[in-house]
């Protein structure tokens, strides 16, 4: 396994260890691509990384699966309590980041 998919696999174990991922979320919101795509996110800006650049990954990769996901929009024209789905991932590339060191 690489090293981006170790971490990727890193950022997976600790976003669903987190009690706030609802079970249909957990296939959802970890698709390879996507995890790899956090994996990126935590080995370039680390725990400066923001919940914008979450969404904007999430984003880059549902582009391709659903083009016309009601979603795909700037996170800003998120509704807040969707925005919050994201938060448990941005916790684990901040915590995966933190390990990195």
């Amino acid at each position: 396994m690489n090293y981006i998919d170790k971490l990727a696999k890193r950022i997976h174990e600790i976003a669903d260890s987190d009690p706030r991922i609802i079970e249909w979320w957990k296939h959802d919101g970890s698709s390879p691509e996507l995890l790899r795509a956090y994996a990126l996110l935590a080995r370039s800006k680390g725990s400066s990384t923001t919940l914008e650049d979450i969404h904007d990954a999430w984003s880059s990769v549902t582009a391709t699966s659903s083009p016309a996901h009601q979603y795909l929009v700037p996170m800003n024209e998120v509704p807040s309590e969707v925005q919050d789905y994201d938060r448990p991932y941005l916790d684990a590339v901040h915590a995966a980041a933190g390990e990195l060191k």
